[in-house]
This record gives C-alpha cells, sequence and structure tokens, in this order.
C-alpha cells in the first residue's frame, strides 16, 4: 500500500488502485450512531431515581446523586462549603456504603482525613483549641479505621498540583479501586498556579 494514487501509478499498482478506489467504503465518523433495538430500549425504559443525598428537598430537586455527573458546590468564604460536602461523603460512606475518592488540593491526606473524622465524631479535632482527651482520640482512631474498611482513598499532590495527575488518579481510584464518586476541593486548586488568563481559559 501506498501513500497516495501518485505512487500508486508509479509502482504500477493500477489493479489495486481500481480497486481500493471502487470498493472503498464511505466514510463514517465513530461519533455518529444511527438507532439500534438497543439505543430504543434505553432510550424507553424508566428512568431510576439516583442515589439520595443526607437532605430531602436536594434528593428531591436533584433527582438523586447519579454518577457520570460533574456537581459543583459554590458559595463565599467560611459559608460551609466543606461541612455540606462533608455531609455528602458520609451519607455515600455509612448510608449507601461506597468507596469515595477524596482529592483535597488545600491540605495533606492527613489533615483532610482528620476533618473527616472529626465531622464523624461531631468535634472540630483539626484546630489546637479543641480538647481533645485520650477517649476521644480512641474513637478517632475507631472511626479513621472504619473509613479504611470503607475504600477511602486520598490523592496526595505532594504540593505539586499538575491536571494530567489528578486525571490519572481518577482513572486508577474508579478504574482498580472501583470508586464510585470522587471529590476535588476546592475546584479553583486547579488553576491557582495559573495567571488570571490561563485560568480564565
Amino acid at each position: 500500500i501506498k501513500k497516495d494514487a501518485c505512487e500508486m501509478w508509479e509502482a504500477r499498482l493500477r489493479d489495486e488502485y481500481v480497486t481500493s478506489f471502487y470498493d472503498a467504503k464511505p466514510y463514517k465518523p465513530d461519533c455518529i450512531l444511527e438507532i439500534t433495538d438497543e439505543l430504543i430500549e434505553e432510550a424507553t425504559k424508566p428512568v431510576e431515581w439516583g442515589l439520595s443525598y443526607p437532605f430531602k428537598e436536594l434528593t428531591e430537586r436533584t433527582f438523586g446523586f447519579v454518577s457520570r455527573c460533574v456537581v459543583g458546590i459554590g458559595g463565599g468564604p467560611g459559608c460551609g462549603k466543606t461541612t455540606f460536602t462533608q455531609a455528602i461523603q458520609s451519607h455515600l460512606i455509612y448510608h449507601h456504603n461506597l468507596s469515595i475518592g477524596i482529592i483535597d488540593l488545600e491540605n495533606t491526606p492527613g489533615f483532610a482525613l482528620r476533618k473527616l473524622i472529626g465531622y464523624q465524631l461531631g468535634v472540630k479535632i483539626h484546630t489546637p483549641d479543641t480538647p481533645y482527651p485520650v477517649e476521644l482520640r480512641q474513637k478517632a482512631k475507631e472511626v479513621g479505621q472504619s473509613l479504611k474498611e470503607k475504600g477511602v482513598v486520598f490523592y496526595d499532590s505532594k504540593g505539586d498540583i499538575h491536571w494530567e495527575d489528578i486525571e490519572a488518579a481518577i482513572r486508577y481510584m474508579v478504574v482498580t479501586k472501583g470508586i464510585k464518586a470522587v471529590f476535588i476541593d476546592p475546584m479553583s486548586g486547579l488553576v491557582a498556579h495559573l495567571s488570571a488568563s490561563e485560568a480564565n481559559e
């Protein structure tokens, strides 16, 4: 096979050229999909609810937590975005028994785990002014162990944030570890190292 008709002609591959020209299949991009019985079946089956959120009204308004969707949580500083997210994480872990992945771009995995454990306990064990007796520390370790058993995994950026690394980590979490929900906090951390114009782009 040559690169074009001229090379085929020069190589005296006239019969092969004619055959390749007249037997050629019409070009069809992979993204074009004709209706099949399977597609009709998929398009007409009843729509299922997603998994519940820890808030009844949120579940009703969004039809539940659906995989393969991106959900963004926005708000001003200190309004409770992280606490809200932790409520969803805990609900997915303990109510729906899902393994989740956490990509915290502002904290180390240890600190992010500490905050999640503290949420479970209802105590801010991530601040030094919170009383932290031995009994509470033991309970914290038990919660940490239960999160480990539930298959919660963290991403460690080691202070160097690149989308290619995060994308590879998400792929590993989903394909290899069976993670059903990945949380990135904050989304702005993906562009924090860029200039304003690059971030906008």
